[in-house]
This record gives structure tokens, C-alpha cells and sequence, in this order.
């Protein structure tokens, strides 16, 4: 699908900004401008990973946002605390997480301010919710795709729950790092066993199918439902073409200008939509564009 000049303008102010924040020197600059350039052309998926990897080679860290993701874990797991949830329905629960959706550092326009961070962020309501759409009762077996770290607790919190509703779930997450995505590691920290976790190949979204792996892909086709956090994963999936027609359901914030624009909602806003939803939405919306 064709891509706006924001996407464009999101990835090289995301990577310039990952130079210098951790310690990049003034001739990085070039060469890693350079390469990005090289990557314009490559869905979005593929370009946003590979520079990725490319600034941490360039800084000599694997996993350079590590201390701020223990730091953004360690919030939520404060946040939850001090709050009192008490979710009665799986509909509950995928509104908490649409909610959860706000915590990010590189999205272009959006800047996450820990400080400022309220307890009632997680109460947001959707903008769009299509979470009553989904006929439970059908539902056994459930993938769970997390995003950036921080909200993983909640995700962690959300994902126990379900469980104890009697569900089947399995997370699915980058098996590298990538941006404060959570990754198969962090979660093993959570406290979740091997067995109830999947990692994909390298540090690709998870439903970029064309990448992560036959143990992750052999997941989704076989999940009665996928609930998959954040834009990128929302974007992966849409760059490897519609191939979970009618499984997924996506949460997220519309913390970018062009998903806001796209679904007709205000920035920022949670969202909860079905696979045939966004993909029709966003398909119309990026052949017009």
C-alpha cells in the first residue's frame, strides 16, 4: 500500500532521534541517513526494522532502550497498584488494553510524558468500538500480540485474566529489540513459562507474515481470535497483505496523524476495531492518498 510523506517523516525523525539520545556521533549522521534512504522503499515494516537494527549496530547496543523499557515497566506496574480494576467481561479487558495503548516514544507529533502520566489513562474510552462484535462463546484458543513495554504489564495483567476465564492463550512477541517493544525475553521476566510463549524471528512484527517464523505463523492460523496491540503491529499485518481475514481484532491509540486521519478519530484516541473493519478502512484510505 502506498505510504503518506508522514511515514516517511516518522522514520527518519524516529531514527535521527534514536542517534542522538544514545550517544551518536556527527559522522553516523551520513551513513545512517544514507541507508534509511535506501529503505524508503521498502514496506513500512521492513523499513522501520531494518534502520532500527541498523542505528544499533552504528551505537553498539542490541537493545539500546533497555533501561527506559524497565523504567516504563516499572511505572505500570505502579499505575496498577494504585488503581482498583475490576473488569467483568473479555470486552472489559480489550478496552483496558486499547486504553493501555498510550505508552511510546517514537511515534512523529506524539510525546509520552511519564510524569504527567494519570491513573485514569487506562479508563479512556474508544473512540470506535467494535469489542461487542466478537461472538465469545466460539472462542477457545486466543493469541495475544503485545506492543511497547509499560503497557505489557497491563498486557500481562490482561492476558492472566483471560485465562482465568477458562481461555487458551499464547503470546506472541519479537524474539529481538526493537524500539521499547516488548520482546519474548521481557516476558519470561513477567513470569509467563516458555510454553506459553512464541518468539518470532528477529524484530519484526509479529503479523508480518513474510518474517517471523513457521512456529508463529502456525499460531495465528490456528488461533480462534488474535488480539494485537499498537500501530506497528497493525501496520505489519497490513503490509503482508490480509492473510487472518476475520481473526483479528486490533487495539490501539491513534497516536499517529495518519491512523487519526485514516479512522476519523481525534489523536490519541483508543481504538477497537475488527480485521474487516481496518482493512477496509485503511485500504481505501492509502489508494487515496
Amino acid at each position: 500500500m502506498n505510504r503518506p510523506i508522514e511515514c516517511v517523516l516518522c522514520l527518519i525523525n524516529g531514527r535521527s532521534e534514536d542517534l542522538m539520545k544514545f550517544g551518536g556521533k556527527i559522522e553516523h549522521y551520513p551513513f545512517s541517513l544514507r541507508a534509511i534512504a535506501e529503505l524508503i522503499r521498502k514496506p513500512r515494516t521492513e523499513a522501520f526494522s531494518e534502520s532500527f537494527k541498523i542505528i544499533s549496530e552504528i551505537i553498539g547496543k542490541e537493545d539500546p532502550y533497555y533501561e527506559q523499557k524497565e523504567e516504563l515497566n516499572t511505572l505500570a506496574a505502579k499505575l496498577l497498584s494504585e488503581i482498583e480494576l475490576n473488569p467483568q467481561t473479555e470486552k472489559d479487558l480489550l478496552r483496558l488494553g486499547a486504553a493501555a495503548n498510550a505508552f511510546d516514544t517514537s511515534v512523529f507529533g506524539y510525546k509520552f510524558e511519564t510524569y504527567s502520566l494519570s491513573p485514569n489513562i487506562l479508563f479512556d474510552a474508544p473512540a470506535i468500538d467494535e469489542a461487542g462484535l466478537i461472538n465469545w462463546e466460539e472462542v477457545e484458543t486466543i493469541t495475544y500480540v503485545p506492543d511497547n513495554s509499560g503497557e505489557a504489564v497491563i498486557d500481562a495483567y490482561i492476558i492472566r485474566k483471560m485465562r482465568s476465564m477458562g481461555y487458551k492463550v499464547k503470546a506472541i512477541l519479537r524474539e529481538e529489540p526493537y524500539e521499547i517493544d516488548a520482546t519474548y525475553k521481557d516476558f519470561l521476566k513477567f513470569g509467563f513459562g516458555e510454553e506459553e510463549l512464541i518468539p518470532t524471528r528477529g524484530n519484526i512484527s509479529p503479523l508480518y507474515k513474510k518474517r517471523i517464523g513457521w512456529r508463529a505463523e502456525e499460531a495465528l492460523l490456528r488461533s480462534d481470535i488474535i488480539i494485537s496491540k499498537g500501530i506497528a503491529n497493525l501496520e505489519g499485518y497490513v503490509d503482508a497483505g490480509r492473510w487472518l481475514e476475520g481473526k483479528v481484532i486490533f487495539l490501539l491509540r491513534a497516536k499517529c496523524p495518519v491512523i487519526a486521519k485514516a479512522f476519523g478519530v481525534p489523536r490519541k484516541s483508543p481504538i477497537i476495531v475488527t480485521e474487516e473493519t481496518a482493512w477496509k478502512i485503511l485500504n481505501s484510505f492509502f489508494k487515496s492518498n
